[in-house]
């Protein structure tokens, strides 16, 4: 069948081509033996990692276009169409980023929060090519600060989302990939705070640790702590 025939040669490509970039790069990685320079090993790693997510990427776009192609011929149902992906904000402020996204997380019972990784990767991508940031663009040890607004209003009518059952790893997983070096304990720490406001939205807020400690600093000097 060609529409099958079509999907094969598009993965065998797609395969193919990444598999050379990743085995390049592990090869970089390989004459660093003896080397210290942990940045930029860190560099090569960080490439491995994004050519294996944009090999997922990819792959996953040529078994939708399969799935379309069958169900064209009617051989498969409809997909369910994902959620409408958030709108995206991204802001920088005295060496503070600041994500906002128009709703607050998911909970990992209501299905796949793919769609959410897939947006702000794009997004954070994007960002980074217009102002010439490399990943990642924080070779230091940061704070990543989840801020959970929540309309005041309606928590009359429904309790109160316990931030710790939201579905924050698929966006961790992405903000890790453009800022840190890697997502262990030693590249980051995660903070999550509840507030009551207005509206239903997300925050997401990454710096330098010594710029978290100068806000503590401040915030205890000028009464906010």
């Amino acid at each position: 069948m060609k529409i099958t025939k079509t999907c094969l040669d598009l993965l065998g490509e797609h395969t193919g081509n990444r598999l050379e970039r990743i085995k390049r790069h592990i090869s970089a990685i390989d004459r660093m033996d003896g080397v210290n320079d942990s940045k930029a090993v860190y560099r090569e790693l960080a490439s491995v990692s994004r050519n294996i997510e944009l090999l997922a990427k990819e792959t996953r776009a040529v078994l939708l276009e399969l799935h379309a192609g069958l169900e064209g011929v009617g051989l498969v149902p409809e997909l369910t169409p994902l959620p409408d992906a958030p709108d995206l904000e991204l802001t920088e402020e005295n060496g503070v980023f600041i994500i906002k996204m128009d709703s607050m997380l998911p909970f990992p019972s209501k299905g796949n929060a793919y769609y959410l990784h897939v947006k702000l990767d794009d997004f954070l991508e994007h960002y980074r090519n217009i102002r010439g940031l490399t990943a990642p663009i924080f070779e230091e040890r940061c704070a990543v600060i989840f801020l959970h607004h929540y309309n005041l209003e309606q928590t009359k009518s429904r309790q109160l989302r316990d931030y710790d059952n939201l579905e924050y790893r698929c966006v961790m997983n992405v903000i890790s990939r453009h800022f840190m070096s890697d997502d262990d304990a030693f590249s980051y720490v995660s903070m999550h705070d509840i507030i009551p406001d207005k509206a239903n939205f997300l925050e997401v807020k990454i710096m330098r640790m010594s710029v978290l400690f100068e806000h503590i600093v401040s915030g205890y000097l000028n009464g906010t702590y």
